[in-house]
């Protein structure tokens, strides 16, 4: 809009939506919460990534013992490493080796006792009730899931409804540009008819009460100039702040809106009702509010009532280890002789004391029940306001036509009491009558097919497909 009025002058509805689309920062903002949204889901999915641990250790300790009248020197050495993976059922692999060697001598002494220990182990870890551990496990990825598609549902709400602001504000501006046209072309028709009546004045053919009369209505119909063209300038600047772009100082009065309505009503598929309210509903920004508000409260109360339940864990697991004693008689060839350990373990629990989690499950459940009505209000409010649009859009379309019809014959009034007042066979009142009749007969026309463009607007608004004004 900022090029149409340093250059050409004239914009259209489709041009206003586009430059919408590239300036406004709410829908940049909404680009960025998807890719915050998408970022976050991969990192809760992290998870499921295998996580190698290592610890490495030493330490030296020296202390006296009296028996050997002596200071003894020991130093101890291990080492970790492992590697630990969870599953999508709550179950945890772990696998890892541990290597520590341990140093002992006297200092009077030349020997040492020397010992090295390495341990292979492997285990599983299984919650076998509420859902197999699933629950628990997925709970930041389902909020991460779910926060991803609510930003993705509202992307196209948010971006109807910045389209809906834009197209309102255009279609306000062009209403005002239009009524001020009109008002121009009354003005000008009123300064001929007062020329007329000066000339049949200055003839003595009328009495002064008509000039004075005539003069009058001219006057106020500059006055009317003058609101109109601030209720221009004041509409303009608001069309500039719902496209987020500026209009020269100085160029609200040459910037003239187009709206082609046989084009618009051309290129615009006519919906149906039916389809509409469908889409709608899937659509609505507050029904998928409600909707992801419902999915939460829902896993909510699946996990209060998990919690009633008892818990059952297992670990079972598994390792096999072995030993090189320096000082012994080498009965055990080191690590070539290996041992082994297997081992279950059972974890039970059952809440006992549930009388805060029951109160919570009640309180979960009238949420629930709550959400659910309010979602199926706001159906039913969306359907209400899709059928009376459909049916005042039926009846704009209606008025339209007879509107252009009015506007002809009144024209063709006009003109014929125009040539009967200069030839003197018709008076001042009867000729603003036919006046009035034929400028609101264009006001109206200009105004039904506003409103038309309003109501198709909306309809596409509640579809989220405003992007079909824009050919």
């Amino acid at each position: 809009m900022g090029k149409a009025a340093a250059g050409n002058p004239e914009f259209s509805l489709a041009e206003a939506l586009r430059q919408a689309l590239r300036e406004n920062q709410l829908l940049r903002v909404q680009e960025l919460d998807v890719r915050r949204a998408s970022a976050r889901l991969v990192e809760e999915q992290a998870i499921y990534e295998p996580i190698l641990r290592s610890n490495v250790s030493g330490d030296r300790r020296t202390y006296g013992e009296l028996a050997l009248s002596g200071l003894r020197d020991q130093r101890n050495y291990s080492g970790t490493v492992s590697l630990d993976r969870l599953n999508s059922v709550g179950g945890t692999t772990s696998a890892g080796m541990t290597v520590s060697r341990q140093s002992s001598r006297l200092f009077s002494f030349p020997d040492s006792a020397e010992e090295t220990q390495a341990e292979l182990g492997i285990s599983y870890t299984q919650p076998l009730l509420k859902g197999r551990g699933r629950t628990i496990t997925e709970l930041n990825i389902a909020r991460a899931r779910r926060l991803l598609r609510f930003h993705l549902e509202t992307g196209a709400a948010i971006e109807s409804a910045v389209l809906r602001d834009v197209a309102e504000a255009y279609l306000a501006f062009y209403q005002a540009r239009q009524d001020l046209v009109i008002g121009e072309e009354i003005l000008k028709n009123s300064r001929e008819i007062l020329r007329i009546i000066q000339e049949k004045f200055e003839m003595h053919a009328i009495p002064v009460i008509d000039l004075h009369k005539i003069e009058s209505v001219v006057l106020e119909q500059e006055k009317d100039i003058l609101r109109r063209r601030q209720a221009v300038r004041t509409l303009a600047e608001q069309l500039q702040f719902a496209v987020r772009t500026r209009i020269a100082t100085g160029a609200f009065d040459d910037v003239k809106p187009r709206i082609d309505l046989e084009r618009i009503r051309a290129q615009v598929p006519m919906p149906a009702l039916e389809e509409s309210c469908r889409l709608a509903c899937a659509r609505d920004q507050q029904l998928i509010s409600l909707r992801n508000e419902g999915d939460q409260l829902l896993y909510d109360l699946t996990q209060a009532r998990d919690e009633l339940r008892p818990s059952l864990g297992m670990t079972a697991k598994a390792s096999v280890y072995g030993f090189d004693d320096d000082n012994s008689v080498r009965a055990v060839s080191g690590l070539d002789a290996q041992n082994y350990l297997i081992g279950v373990e059972l974890n039970f629990s059952w809440p006992v004391g549930n009388t805060a989690i029951q109160e919570r499950i009640v309180a979960l459940e009238l949420a629930l029940e709550r959400n659910r009505l309010l979602q199926k209000n706001r159906e039913h409010e969306i359907r209400k306001l899709l059928s009376q649009d459909f049916v005042r859009l039926k009846r704009l379309a209606d008025e339209i036509v007879l509107d252009e019809k009015l506007v002809d014959i009144t024209a063709k009034n006009l003109e014929a009491e125009l040539d009967r007042l200069r030839g003197g066979r018709s008076l001042l009142l009867d000729t603003l009558v036919f006046q009035s009749d034929h400028f609101n007969a264009k006001l109206n026309h200009v105004r039904s097919q506003v409103n038309y463009l309003f109501v198709l607007v909306r309809i596409f608004y509640f579809r989220s497909e405003m992007r079909v004004f824009m050919p």
